[in-house]
């Protein structure tokens, strides 16, 4: 029996299936579309071509809110350098994006940044198989890069760029003052 029980444990170290911390499989189901859910929200306010009411903003960006609870879920899975890596590419686009303004060198500018922020796709998905409960940062970028990439006026692409950044920077800022004790 001890040989069965050491051997079980062998077999399954890292993934998760004699864990009980992560709950029922239901319940894990369950998180994962009320994430998905979540990271869809946060694309209609990327999408979103009018200003949305401060209500749904308040429920965006607020504590407790929207980007809170995709960075809560991301606690302790991931550091704040390595989210870095997926917003420092949205800002520098958008701050290239805002230098340019409005002219055919934009259109330009636009389509060589549409190329670096696709790059970051593949990056998400490498960053997720490697790291533990961040597929709900991996759809964020994925669907938000996508979303961004899709437009074809310089003027679309910056606000998309401009509403992806905030999204980005309110998940990094939430998940920075959950793990403020330690700094990276």
């Amino acid at each position: 029996m001890d040989y069965n029980r050491s051997r079980r444990k062998w077999d399954n170290r890292g993934r998760g299936r004699y864990d009980n911390r992560n709950g029922s499989k239901d319940e894990r189901n369950q998180e994962k579309q009320q994430y998905k859910e979540y990271v869809n929200n946060l694309i209609d306010y990327v999408n979103k071509k009018d200003d949305m009411d401060i209500d749904t903003l308040t429920n965006l960006f607020k504590m407790d809110g929207i980007a809170y609870k995709l960075a809560d879920s991301m606690k302790g899975s991931i550091k704040a350098h390595q989210l870095r890596r997926f917003y420092d590419p949205v800002v520098y686009a958008y701050e290239r994006m805002s230098a340019v303004g409005s002219s055919n060198k934009g259109e330009d500018i636009m389509n060589s940044l549409k190329i670096q922020l696709i790059k970051l796709i593949p990056q998400s998905h490498y960053a997720k198989m490697r790291i533990r409960n961040i597929e709900s940062l991996s759809d964020l970028i994925d669907k938000g890069v996508n979303s961004v990439v899709g437009t074809r006026q310089a003027s679309d692409f910056k606000t998309k760029l401009e509403r992806f950044r905030d999204v980005l920077e309110a998940v990094i800022a939430y998940h920075k003052s959950d793990n403020d004790s330690h700094r990276d």
